[in-house]
């Protein structure tokens, strides 16, 4: 319990040291998530993708169960090529994450027969860390 409380308390001092460097415009477009990996790909692709799509994802999509999050916090997120965990950690599904995103970047999927495209929107992450993989969070709960 400490260990999500210390990486808690260090992810959020990284979000405000960041929200304080940012330009007034910018920061009204911040929007801060928090919850658990429910699916690597977001839902609205693999949705697709099981239709028949074929869908371009300009990153690594990913859903979440919000986790304290206000209310219309979105839970479908693109974290764009080029941004990584703050933490180091690799993302696992039933990982803890925090994060913020601010703008959408649009994944475009498209059906061969009969020719079809829909383009949907994700929220991109800016900035985001994880807890510890569940196979490292298992090795330390071993030793108890």
């Amino acid at each position: 319990m400490k260990r999500y409380l210390i990486f808690a308390l260090f992810v959020f001092s990284l979000l405000f040291g960041i929200v304080k460097t940012t330009s007034a415009q910018t920061r009204e477009a911040l929007g801060f998530f928090g919850g658990r990996i429910s699916s690597i790909e977001a839902i609205n692709i693999k949705i697709l993708e099981t239709s028949g799509y074929q869908c371009v994802v300009p990153g690594v999509s990913l859903s979440i169960i919000p986790i304290g999050s206000r209310p219309g916090t979105p839970t479908n997120y693109i974290i764009p090529t080029g941004i990584y965990s703050q933490t180091g950690e690799p993302l696992e599904v039933g990982q803890l994450i925090l994060g913020a995103y601010g703008g959408l970047t649009t994944a475009t999927c498209y059906l061969p027969e009969p020719p079809s495209t829909i383009v949907t929107p994700l929220h991109s992450v800016v900035l985001f860390g994880t807890s510890p993989s569940q196979a490292r969070h298992s090795k330390y709960r071993s030793f108890k």
